[in-house]
């Protein structure tokens, strides 16, 4: 209903007419305004996560085409989303769903239920962390790392690094390891910022050294010698000074009065920070005390065997010995001279016959007088006179 009031005539005829009323009434439509856009509409920017998801802020939101004074509000829900899932700056948030709603939402018309905007998603941090096997010690820090990290799920990266290193190179519990030049690379790389650095702990055990005792030799009733080792292990330019510590000490039962044989040496009491010290023992051989050199025999002697020798032949075979150690008797003759070289012969021949050299055996004719040289003390043994092969070391007694 649209209602006229106040109607008056006008023109050149009008005062030949009256107005019955000044009033009147008659009906027509308004049609709705139209709202031609929605701005103001606010997306809050985010951390990448992934989706395209958006938070919005609907207060600030305004109208194209309201009539001053309307009361107008955006419905909701209202949604949003990003143009894709990947961090950069700027970018396009599509809103959607939009509708009015306020004390004068009917006298409008909303031309778009969508609207745009823009915010940011920035990159997310990816957390890579290292962990390290323990490993035996090789004179370098190089370490072996594994890397984890908190992607999110499904998305594609691949990680790098520079190399990984313990602090020392020395063996140790617990020891720091640092994973160097940490880098992102696949498709989603850009989604993220990465930790450059990182750190574990991982363990290096000793390597094994053998120390073994080097064998040596004495002689009967001498000090011990002084004993050595051989190292076998040692690796790369490592020095027996550089690694091994402490004070070596061999220990034996050997002593200088000790018999001849063989006898254990074992050390012990060095350190090593590297290594760990597996000593061997050794052993040390005690020889038997050598015989003196055997002189050769005095001329008296030799006149005196040669003679027997020459005699042999008529000397009585009387069983194992015979004429062994019994007084000198004189000869037949009284002679005084032969019988001091007899007995300088008998003396010598004994001694001979003590001696550990070798001897050679004169074989004997069977049948011979029984009395080969009166007063001198001879061995016959079986069919043969046993004689000294050399020299002796027995001192003749050219006294008697």
């Amino acid at each position: 209903m649209v209602n006229v009031s106040g109607i008056v005539l006008g023109g050149t005829d009008a005062g030949n007419y009256n107005l019955a009323s000044n009033t009147a009434s008659t009906t027509a439509d308004i049609s709705r305004a139209t709202i031609n856009a929605v701005t103001g509409i606010t997306a809050g920017s985010k951390v990448y996560d992934g989706t395209t998801g958006v938070s919005l802020n609907l207060t600030g939101a305004t109208f194209a085409g309201q009539v001053a004074g309307d009361a107008l509000v955006l419905a909701t829900p209202v949604s949003g989303a990003f143009s894709d899932k990947n961090a950069a700056s700027g970018k396009t948030v599509t809103i959607s769903g939009l509708s009015l709603s306020g004390f004068d939402a009917g006298n409008y018309t909303l031309i778009s239920n969508q609207a745009r905007t823009t915010a940011n998603i920035t990159p997310a941090s990816v957390v890579v962390a290292a962990s390290s096997a323990n490993r035996v010690y090789d004179t370098t820090t190089n370490a072996s790392v594994a890397l984890s990290d908190n992607r999110i799920a499904g998305d594609v990266l691949s990680i790098s690094n520079t190399g990984a290193s313990f602090a020392t190179r020395n063996a140790g519990v617990n020891k720091t390891v640092t994973v160097s030049g940490i880098a992102l690379g696949g498709a989603d790389a850009g989604n993220y910022v990465v930790n450059a650095t990182a750190t574990t702990t991982a363990t290096i055990g000793q390597a094994a050294l053998a120390l073994r005792v080097d064998s040596a030799a004495k002689d009967q009733g001498s000090a011990n010698p002084a004993f050595t080792t051989s190292y076998t292990g040692l690796l790369g330019a490592d020095t027996v000074a550089g690694e091994v510590g402490g004070n070596l000490a061999f220990t034996t039962v050997a002593t200088t009065g000790s018999a001849a044989g063989v006898y254990a040496v074992s050390a012990g009491g060095q350190t090593a920070v590297n290594y760990t010290l597996a000593y061997t023992p050794g052993v040390l051989t005690v020889n038997p005390n050598q015989a003196p050199p055997v002189a050769a025999p005095t001329p008296a002697l030799q006149a005196a065997l040669s003679s027997a020798l020459g005699m042999v032949a008529v000397a009585a075979s009387q069983g194992s010995i015979v004429q062994a150690n019994r007084p000198p008797a004189v000869s037949a003759t009284g002679d005084s001279e032969a019988k001091d070289d007899a007995a300088v012969a008998t003396t010598e021949a004994r001694a001979f016959a003590s001696s550990t050299t070798p001897v050679v055996q004169v074989q004997a004719v069977p049948v011979v007088n029984t009395n080969v040289l009166p007063g001198l003390r001879l061995s016959v043994v079986g069919a043969g006179l046993r004689m000294p092969a050399g020299g002796g070391d027995n001192t003749s007694v050219e006294s008697q």
